[in-house]
């Protein structure tokens, strides 16, 4: 597999976030939008590592103004609108199921995977249809599935190298972007992910982690912790 780069200046608002509450066409909805129009810039994966993980644990939507505090907004926003806090929390939600599914194999990923566009694209079809049936039933038309999977992520550049002759890198739209772009490339390597039976956060087990292929703790301690509270119930 070639080696890509993954490159992108993003922003942050250094006067914070805030969530507001929008007026949608059928019920409010909340969104997250910066405090002011200043941008700090800075290149977030030169700074953080796996930052798609730190995003796949968010199930709140206080976990998400804090993520988007520290990390910025996912996609474009200004002072009059921002990230609606219910699609993000779905998508927090769906990268969780898609590391999850890794231990069940590539064809339990692309399930998942599917499934999730097709739900997603279900919901705009019905919007501009007017819901003409609902989303549980709707029937899509053949254009519309046909271009279910694929999620657009950047633009390739090949750049000179002096030590490789050319090198190739990705620069993601935005940060939500860049971290489908991580994403996917987790899910394409060897390390799988479960969920600790102790504190339920993802932990990386198997070939190039810490801990066992058959883990279902993200430490000893969490481990020790889980059976001393088992046996002080009698299970």
């Amino acid at each position: 597999m070639p080696d890509v780069l993954l490159d992108i200046e993003w922003f942050r608002c250094p006067e914070g976030y805030r969530i507001v509450e929008k007026l949608g066409l059928e019920m409010p909805y909340d969104q997250i939008v910066p405090n002011s129009a200043a941008k700090t810039p800075y290149r977030p994966f030169k700074q953080y590592e796996k930052l798609y993980k730190a995003f796949a644990e968010i199930k709140t939507c206080d976990e998400l103004l804090r993520f988007i505090k520290h990390f910025g907004s996912l996609d474009y926003a200004s002072a009059d609108w921002g990230d609606d806090v219910a699609a993000c929390l779905r998508a927090a939600r769906y990268f969780r199921e898609l590391l999850l599914a890794k231990q069940m194999g590539p064809r339990r990923i692309a399930s998942v995977f599917k499934s999730q566009k097709m739900a997603e694209s279900k919901a705009s079809w019905g919007d501009f249809s007017n819901r003409i049936e609902t989303m549980a039933s709707a029937r899509l038309p053949d254009h519309v599935q046909e271009s279910l999977t694929p999620v657009s992520i950047g633009e390739l550049f090949l750049w000179a190298d002096p030590n490789k002759g050319v090198r190739i890198s990705i620069e993601p739209r935005t940060l939500m972007s860049a971290l489908w772009w991580q994403l996917g490339q987790e899910l394409l390597g060897n390390v799988i992910f479960r969920e600790c039976r102790e504190c339920g956060a993802l932990f990386e087990s198997g070939a190039g982690s810490s801990r066992r292929a058959d883990a279902t703790f993200c430490c000893s301690e969490h481990s020790v912790r889980f059976h001393s509270l088992k046996r002080s119930r009698g299970g």
